[in-house]
């Protein structure tokens, strides 16, 4: 039996997003609102973060500090 690494299943995880969030050039933030890639901003460092809106960055981070 083949068990995929931790590598593989968060490639499969961003992956499955992707298909279900990105249109064109635009993606679905968790808050809904459709916003271009290129205004893509992530909560962390990792490479497999998904992306959220520059709104919803600043509240984290504010709220963070």
């Amino acid at each position: 039996m083949y068990i995929s690494d931790h590598i593989e299943r968060m490639e499969n995880v961003v992956e499955a997003w992707a298909d279900d969030n990105i249109k064109g050039s635009k993606f679905l933030c968790s808050c809904g609102k459709w916003c271009e890639l290129n205004d893509a901003e992530t909560l962390s460092s990792n490479p497999y973060a998904l992306p959220v809106c520059s709104v919803c960055a600043d509240k984290w981070f504010i709220n963070r500090s």
